[in-house]
């Protein structure tokens, strides 16, 4: 049964990466033809994005769970693909607000494999947090060396948001995800449910040296 479970994964991430490489390839050509070689070039540079597993492995050597490497590449392409090469941040308002909530809740899953005992879910939590901050900071710093929008410095009704409650919102967003999957992995725990499991990474047996 567990073993069935893991081939529909591996299946289930399998069409995944195939589907958005379709897409992402349809993308390319589309702006190939039109002669729209900036946004070739974001495509490009935000595709290196799906490297992240492999570098999760190197640098942390944890490996990334079926589960969490869909739910980790879906959030890529709707987030740097989408929202940022094709501006679905202001096109829709939602969006950004539900990809940062989305992103606490999956750092905080992350989290949980670097520390174990009565701490992890307090760590993981702020852990997630302080990656929303960084991130923040990023963001900050490429609109003020690089002239870019990244904090959107729009109307927001009917008020002038030079970045603060775009920041702010997206602060409290990626918290609120970050303590729903706290609050949901703590409740399986004691209930001995192993869903929220799922999101967890597993930590890599290091080889000894000869």
């Amino acid at each position: 049964m567990e073993k069935h479970k893991k081939t529909r994964c591996h299946v289930a991430l399998t069409w995944v990466y195939a589907s958005l490489g379709i897409i992402l390839i349809a993308m390319a050509t589309y702006h190939v033809l039109a002669g729209e070689w900036e946004m070739l070039l974001k495509l490009f540079l935000l595709s290196l994005v799906f490297y992240l597993p492999y570098i999760s492995a190197t640098v942390f050597h944890l490996e990334l769970t079926q589960t969490l490497k869909i739910g980790g590449v879906i959030f890529v392409f709707c987030a740097c693909i989408l929202g940022e090469a094709y501006e679905f941040y202001l096109r829709y308002p939602l969006w950004d607000d539900l990809l940062h909530f989305f992103s606490g809740l999956l750092f905080c899953a992350f989290a949980c494999a670097l520390i174990e005992g009565k701490r992890q879910l307090l760590f993981s939590f702020c852990f997630s947090v302080a990656v929303s901050t960084v991130w923040e900071f990023f963001e900050f710093f490429a609109d003020l060396l690089f002239g870019t929008n990244m904090q959107k410095d729009i109307i927001y009704r009917g008020i002038q948001d030079i970045g603060l409650i775009d920041t702010m919102a997206d602060l409290l967003a990626g918290a609120v995800g970050a303590l729903f999957f706290a609050v949901w992995y703590s409740l399986e725990r004691e209930n001995g449910l192993h869903r929220a499991e799922k999101l967890i990474p597993i930590k890599m047996i290091k080889e000894p040296k000869n």
